[in-house]
């Protein structure tokens, strides 16, 4: 991951002294080369990751001193910027802090900062806020449940789902509601139950070639009662006299039967009504084996001689009987066919009265039910109305409380800092000797263990009035070599008001003391400044990088004597030697 963006930063001259060479963004865990050069861990680990021989960015490709055998992590960097004043650079965001607590807290959970949805094949870029009602209620990848056939799909897919979900319900052409997979069943010609699917008259097997809807099977038998009948006589007309055991003809009411088995169909008439007509049949069809004429057929055609007048007149009276039969038959069938029909239709007509009413009473039921769903829909969206209206009032009252804070917050922070500038002037010395006195050593001591606060600084001094500005860094704990060890104790050189009129870089002898509180054995150490180095240079910020001796004195040392920490209290003294210093 790169370093963090220099907006983030409320002073720019701290990003500007923490700026990473490769990625150009301030440190994000600053580590240092062997050659003094310092990188984001990430940045330089990624650089020289694939190299043969691995060489420090800013260093000339022929210097030794390039080669990174080890990366050091820079603790001091890392501390100042830990402490360092940020604010979210996210539009809208009104957040302040220090940069630990944003990279700890705020950076990965800040409302404002616009992310990808998570739903893959979504791709829409929004605030990190609504993203939770996005995934609920706007992204076309959420998944949602069928509720037909309870299938878990995107929401995308669910219209062209619905034109194809087997239980979603569809409205056939009679006005039911059938399931799409039922829906072949529903207008099955012969098994199906839909009122408007047309079929075979059941009279087809007997020459009706008639294909009419369910509900109107009933009118096509009561038109066509005549010629059904007809249909039947000509049937019965046409079938060959049945034979005995012996090959001889029988009476031809003994197949009556047979003529009603309507092959390959179910007959809409009651088993009792074809017996009945049967019956009438075998009345009316007298022809019977030992017939006169046939018998006289039977001898004339063994002799070999036929009367031939007698024939015809036989005939002809034959015809005459068969064709007054056959009108008695089609009346016969006519008169019971209708009876039985109006039987049903006057059954079928009671039953539509009786819907009729059931229909009026659930459209009546249904009527009620409406008015009372407008009643609530119109509570509802005055309900919505009025929690939209609160939502809003809420918001409003929750910015003008965050106004509120955020001025009481900088208020309290100016009225600290202000406390703090009296106190440092009370504190301030002219002189260029700070005598420092801590207190609560031991509770400092353990929070410098701790790692919560591992460093403090001096109150301030100066060589004179209008002299240098300094201070002192003291690790209670120890830094760098002297960690957990030593106490470390350091020099730091302060942007002051007068610097344009000061000789630099800095070159005065600093001298340290840890006051032996019994007055007999001071600890000293002292050090010359260094020219070239950054810490001594003129200030481009509010403080140069503190220099001095992480090896001041030893724990040990300071755990042993009860001369140096008396009463928990602490003396410190920096003497600057102002020699060769005009006074301005």
């Amino acid at each position: 991951m790169p370093g963090h963006s220099k907006e983030l930063f409320r002073e720019p001259s701290i990003a500007e002294r923490f700026l990473c060479c490769i990625c150009l963004m301030v440190f994000r865990d600053a580590v240092q080369s062997p050659c003094g050069h310092r990188y984001c861990e990430s940045c330089i680990k990624e650089k020289i990751k694939n190299e043969s021989e691995r060489r420090c960015p800013s260093c000339p490709d022929d210097s030794s001193e390039g080669i990174i055998d080890e990366l050091y992590p820079d603790y001091a960097a890392r501390k100042d910027l830990r402490n360092a004043s940020v604010k979210c650079i996210n539009e809208g965001c009104n957040w302040t802090g220090k940069l630990q607590e944003y990279c700890q807290e705020h950076e990965a959970s800040c409302p404002f900062e616009r992310i990808k949805c998570l739903k893959s094949g979504c791709g829409k870029t929004l605030k990190r806020g609504d993203l939770s009602h996005h995934l609920e209620r706007e992204c076309p990848m959420r998944v949602i449940e069928c509720r037909f056939c309870k299938k878990q799909l995107p929401y995308k897919e669910a219209k062209k789902h619905t034109t194809e979900c087997p239980d979603s319900p569809v409205t056939c052409n009679c006005g039911k509601r059938v399931a799409r997979s039922q829906m072949e069943k529903h207008l099955n010609p012969d098994t199906g139950d839909c009122i408007k699917r047309k079929a075979k008259c059941v009279f087809h097997p007997l020459g009706c070639n008639a294909k009419v809807v369910a509900s109107g099977l009933e009118d096509h038998m009561n038109k066509n009662a005549m010629e059904h009948n007809r249909m039947i006589v000509d049937a019965i007309g046409s079938s060959p006299l049945p034979k005995d055991k012996n090959g001889g003809a029988q009476p031809l009411h003994n197949g009556l039967e047979d003529v009603f088995k309507i092959k390959g169909s179910a007959s809409s008439l009651p088993e009792a009504t074809l017996k009945e007509l049967a019956e009438l049949l075998k009345e009316q069809l007298v022809f019977k084996a030992d017939d006169p004429t046939e018998t006289k057929l039977k001898k004339s055609g063994a002799h070999g001689s036929v009367d031939v007048a007698a024939l015809q007149h036989e005939i002809t009276n034959l015809r005459k009987e068969t064709k007054k039969q056959k009108a008695d038959l089609e009346n016969t069938l006519a008169t019971k066919l209708e009876r039985e029909w109006a039987e049903k239709i006057k059954n079928t007509n009671a039953m539509i009265a009786v819907l009729d009413q059931r229909t009026e009473t659930y459209q009546q039921v249904l009527a009620v039910l409406s008015n009372e769903l407008e009643a609530l829909h119109a509570k509802a969206m005055a309900l919505e109305k009025q929690n939209t209206y609160l939502k809003e009032v809420t918001e409003r009252q929750e910015k003008r409380l965050q106004s509120q804070d955020q001025m009481l917050t900088l208020k309290n922070i100016a009225l600290a800092e202000q406390e703090l500038r009296i106190q440092a002037l009370e504190a301030a010395s002219f002189d260029g000797v700070l005598l420092w006195r801590i207190s609560e050593y031991n509770r400092r001591r353990q929070d410098a263990v701790s790692g919560k606060t591992t460093s403090f600084y001096s109150p301030v001094f100066y060589t004179s009035r209008h002299g240098y500005k300094m201070s002192a860094r003291v690790y209670l704990n120890g830094d760098g070599m002297g960690k957990h060890t030593h106490m470390s104790l350091f020099f730091v050189v302060m942007r002051g008001r007068h610097d344009a009129l000061l000789p630099w870089p800095f070159q005065q002898k600093v001298t340290f003391m840890l006051l032996d509180q019994n007055k007999r054995d001071h600890i000293v150490d002292a050090f010359r400044p260094d020219p070239t180095s950054n810490s001594f240079k003129k200030p481009s910020s509010d403080m140069n990088i503190a220099s001095g001796c992480p090896l001041f004195v030893t724990q040990e040392l300071l755990m042993a004597s009860n001369s140096y920490v008396k009463d928990d209290t602490m003396f410190i003294k920096v003497v600057v030697d102002t020699t060769g210093l005009e006074k301005l």
